[in-house]
């Protein structure tokens, strides 16, 4: 029975309680289902996902197009996803390592984006599922394998960078040098010094000094600086040090 004083302008706003609506999963297949309801905008996602998968499995084919070789020292082009061909025994040793570390990174990569889209689709939702299926909340071996896997994986690596980084240090300084190059940093250039033979050479402009190197013979390069922190790096060597001021850093190489 409707009172005789009410208006319907003024009546109260009534929430309106529906029951809970099945979400779908994440699915490719499903866009209906979430929500895209015309046959033009389901094309333009499948079509747009196509776009993605496509370029993503372009860039990695060009990533992984392997690294340069075939070149002269100091010709070539610029380093990809792998380092330029070394020209001393350490920086072998350091591109085994940096290769090393790439396939488990790859390998790792591969793993869990395989198992990502065999999940999302093997366990996607289909239309004659109604309710979710059971839910399992922690599982002790897989957390155990995923922790104590990752953990033996860093571990390795982290020794053997360790390794690799002291030989770097060590084995070639320790030799008698047939050369030894003292290297002056400035703003905004290098003068490389031969003390032995009583020659220097400075860069000028854009254009940086040469260093000659013996063949098959041990050098030591010794860095200094004449104003501020500098770094030293040469890719031939895969290896880069600071030159800092007041203070003489040297390393040694065998080519």
């Amino acid at each position: 029975m409707v009172p005789p004083d009410f208006d319907p302008r003024f009546q109260p706003h009534v929430l309106r309680i529906q029951q809970g609506v099945c979400v779908p999963l994440v699915g490719l297949w499903n866009l209906a289902a979430a929500g895209i309801r015309s046959q033009r905008m389901r094309s333009s996602a499948i079509r747009c996902a196509r776009a993605v998968l496509v370029v993503g499995a372009m860039l990695l084919v060009v990533a992984c197009a392997g690294r340069p070789s075939g070149f002269e020292p100091g010709n070539e082009p610029a380093p990809g996803m792998f380092p330029v061909p070394p020209v001393t025994t350490q920086g072998d040793a350091t591109l085994g390592l940096y290769g090393l570390t790439f396939v488990i990174a790859v390998i790792v990569f591969l793993l869990v984006e395989g198992l990502l889209l065999f999940i999302t689709i093997r366990f996607r939702r289909r239309s004659t599922d109604t309710e979710l299926p059971p839910q399992t909340h922690g599982s002790n071996p897989l957390e155990i394998l995923w922790t104590i896997v990752p953990t033996i994986t860093v571990t390795f690596l982290f020794a053997a960078a360790l390794i690799d980084l002291n030989n770097e240090d060590t084995t070639a300084a320790t030799d008698q040098p047939a050369v030894t190059i003292d290297v002056t940093g400035f703003q905004w250039q290098w003068t490389f010094a031969y003390p032995d033979q009583h020659l220097s050479f400075t860069g000028t402009g854009r254009d940086g000094p040469v260093m000659a190197l013996p063949v098959n013979e041990p050098v030591r390069i010794r860095l200094h600086s004449s104003d501020v922190i500098h770094s030293f790096y040469v890719p031939q060597f895969l290896y880069k040090k600071d030159v800092v001021p007041g203070r003489t850093n040297e390393f040694g190489r065998a080519s």
